[in-house]
C-alpha cells in the first residue's frame, strides 16, 4: 500500500453493502498505529465507535463521553468542543426526513403526471363525443339509455386509462433495469407498485372522462342526428 508492504494474513467473509451503501468488502485492515504512522502521518484517532448497554444510557453516556473528550484534550471551562458527538438516532431520522421529503418530491411530480395525463383524456374524448354525435344519436333512438352511453364512454376513457398505465409500467421497468444493469444501482419493481400505478392510471382516466361521457349521455337525440347531418 504506497510504498509500505503488507501480508495478508486472512480474507474475511463477504458482507455486501452497509445501511449507508458503502461496500464493507471493498475494505483492508490493518493494525492502528501503523496506519497512523505510516499511512495517515498523524498521532491521533479521527472516529471513535462505542455502544451502550440499553437505548435508556445514550444520553448519559454521551454527556460523559463529551466530559471525558475535553478533559483528555485539556479544553477550558467555556471553550467550545473540539470533538462531535453523533448518535445512531439522529442519524436515523435525518435518513427518515429525506426519505419523505424524496416521496413527497416523486408523489407530486406522479400528481402532476396524473394531471397533464387526465386533461390529455378528457380531450381526447371531447373530440370523441363530437365527432360520434351521430352514432350517440342513433343508439338514443333506439332505445339506448342515460347510463347505458355514460358506461360507454367511461369504458372508453378508462380503456385509455389502462394502455397508458401498462406502457408506463414498461417503461419504468426498462428504466430500472438500466439502472440496475448499467449503474449498477440495485432496483425491484415490486407488484404492489404495478397495481398503484394501473389504479392510479385508469382512476385518472375515469375522474376526468366522467364529463366527456356525462355530456354525450345528455345529448338529446334528434338534435344529435340533425347536427351531424
Amino acid at each position: 500500500m504506497g510504498r509500505y508492504p503488507f501480508t495478508v494474513i486472512g480474507v474475511l467473509a463477504g458482507r455486501g453493502a452497509d445501511s449507508g451503501g458503502l461496500d464493507r468488502d471493498d475494505v483492508v485492515f490493518v493494525p492502528l498505529t501503523t496506519a497512523m504512522r505510516n499511512l495517515d502521518r498523524r498521532e491521533w484517532v479521527t472516529d471513535i465507535m462505542c455502544a451502550v448497554a440499553s437505548p435508556e444510557q445514550m444520553d448519559s453516556v454521551e454527556l460523559q463521553t463529551a466530559a471525558l473528550l475535553r478533559e483528555r484534550h485539556g479544553l477550558p471551562a467555556g471553550a467550545a468542543d473540539d470533538s462531535q458527538i453523533q448518535k445512531p438516532l439522529e442519524t436515523l431520522q435525518l435518513r427518515a426526513e429525506a426519505a419523505h421529503a424524496m416521496t413527497f418530491m416523486l408523489t407530486a411530480i406522479g400528481g402532476v403526471s396524473l394531471l397533464v395525463g387526465g386533461i390529455g383524456i378528457m380531450n381526447i374524448m371531447l373530440v370523441s363525443v363530437t365527432e360520434r354525435r351521430r352514432e350517440i344519436g342513433v343508439r338514443m333512438a333506439l332505445g339506448a339509455r342515460v347510463r347505458d352511453i355514460r358506461l360507454q364512454f367511461l369504458f372508453e376513457a378508462a380503456l385509455i386509462g389502462l394502455v397508458g398505465g401498462v406502457v408506463g409500467i414498461v417503461i419504468g421497468w426498462a428504466g430500472a433495469q438500466v439502472l440496475s444493469r448499467g449503474f449498477d444501482w440495485p432496483t425491484v419493481v415490486s407488484i404492489e407498485a404495478v397495481l398503484l400505478a394501473t389504479a392510479s392510471a385508469i382512476g385518472a382516466a375515469l375522474l376526468f372522462g366522467y364529463y366527456p361521457a356525462h355530456r354525450a349521455s345528455n345529448m338529446e337525440p334528434l338534435d344529435a342526428i340533425r347536427l351531424e347531418s
